[in-house]
């Protein structure tokens, strides 16, 4: 797992898979590209909301261009896509591009705070 200071982790297929099969609370998976600058931005915006999210929901990234087999395995075909997760069991996505107003304005708001 890659992980720098309070940033978001990013996980391997294994240790994505590993991680929805153990936890039993909610996880917020980010599927994500370095390529794509509206994945970039979801991605600070998670980067700075993950501290508040501590013992609500686990906050991780899969990088799909290093990971193509995990956004096979959820389907994931465009990106930036977020899927929550709860004791393994897909719950929600949502395209990032698709977010409502509110929460791309939370998302920002916490991007610039951070």
């Amino acid at each position: 797992m890659e992980e720098a200071g309070s940033g978001l982790p990013d996980l391997s297929t294994a240790e994505l898979e590993a991680l929805l099969a153990r936890e039993e609370g909610m996880v917020l998976v980010s599927f994500w590209a370095p390529s794509c600058e509206p994945c970039r931005g979801v991605r600070r915006g998670l980067e700075a909301l993950r501290e508040r999210a501590e013992g609500i929901c686990r906050l991780v990234a899969v990088n799909v261009e290093q990971e193509p087999e995990a956004a096979w395995r959820h389907g994931v075909w465009k990106l930036p896509t977020l899927v929550f997760f709860k004791g393994g069991v897909e719950l929600y996505r949502i395209r990032a591009g698709a977010l409502p107003a509110s929460v791309r304005r939370t998302l920002g708001r916490a991007a610039h705070e951070a």
